[in-house]
Order: C-alpha cells, then sequence, then structure tokens
C-alpha cells in the first residue's frame, strides 16, 4: 500500500513542480487595466468596444430585469441601455482580485449613473457593479458575469385606498 501512495505521489509532486508560475500581481494590474478600458467603454458609449470586453459566453444580471445571456444578449441590452437619454456613467474602483490560478479574477466599482427622466430633469444613481472576468486563451480578460444593482431600497408600493365598496 506504501509503494501505490508513493507511486501516486511522484506524478503530482513532478505535476505540481512543472506547474508554471503566476505573477499575482502582475495579473491583478493587468485586470484593472481591463477594467479600466471597459469602463470607459461604457463612458464612451460605443457598444462594439464595451461588447468587446465580454466572453461569448457572458451572463448579464441588470437588476429587476430578467437574465441576459450570450453576446448577442449583450449587444441587444447594451444598445438599449446606452440609447437612455441622457445617459452618462462614471465608475469608481474598489477592489481587484484574481484567482491563484490565474485564470479567473472580479472586479469591484461603484457607478453613479444619470439619466433623463419623463420630465427632461437629469435622475441619478448610486450602484454597486461587480464582474467575474475570466482570462481568455489568448490572454486577454473578459466579463463572464456581470451583475449590479442598487443599495438603496426600492420605493414601497402605493397605499391601498381605504374604506367600504
Amino acid at each position: 500500500m506504501k509503494m501505490l501512495s508513493l507511486l501516486l505521489a511522484v506524478p503530482v509532486a513532478a505535476g505540481s513542480a512543472c506547474a508554471p508560475r503566476v505573477d499575482l500581481t502582475a495579473e491583478r494590474t493587468a485586470l484593472r487595466r481591463a477594467d479600466s478600458a471597459y469602463s470607459a467603454a461604457a463612458q464612451s458609449k460605443d457598444i462594439d468596444a464595451l461588447v468587446a470586453w465580454y466572453t461569448a459566453d457572458a451572463v448579464m444580471y441588470p437588476p429587476n430585469e430578467p437574465t441576459v445571456s450570450g453576446i448577442d444578449g449583450v449587444r441587444q441590452y447594451g444598445t438599449n441601455m446606452l440609447n437612455t437619454p441622457g445617459l452618462t456613467v462614471g465608475f469608481t474602483p474598489l477592489d481587484v482580485q484574481v484567482s491563484a490560478t490565474g485564470g479567473m479574477g472580479y472586479t469591484i466599482n461603484t457607478a453613479r449613473v444619470t439619466v433623463t427622466d419623463p420630465k427632461g430633469a437629469p435622475v441619478s444613481e448610486e450602484l454597486r457593479d461587480f464582474h467575474v472576468w475570466r482570462k481568455e486563451p489568448d490572454g486577454s480578460w473578459k466579463v463572464a458575469v456581470d451583475i449590479w444593482n442598487s443599495p438603496t431600497p426600492p420605493a414601497p408600493p402605493p397605499a391601498m385606498p381605504t374604506g367600504r365598496r
């Protein structure tokens, strides 16, 4: 039994010793740059540049809306979003992390989004923005999961009328 354990341990140890070492500092820097470029694409309202930052199988979880799946869904959702009257968006990076293997990471940002309401007045909202990034075979970082929400609770529903019928 000891011999079997030893025979199994040798290839595992050898494989681990040969595994490439990941420079996590460099990967975090690369991911932060990708996140900044993503933010710039959103701010410029360039749908092609924005969509280029997503994986083909990306999934979006917009607040209070159905899940958006795949690059075509991302393009459609992004086009509608970028055409919102008066849209401006600004991002503030909070955190970036990369897995020990260097193949996955995440970024957390806050975002200030401003749109024009039906009366023509600007309305702003603070959002929390979370992206799961995947390192692609060509070495680029792409968004695989995009989720955002508001820290502000939704308005309560209107009061029900009281009285008898």
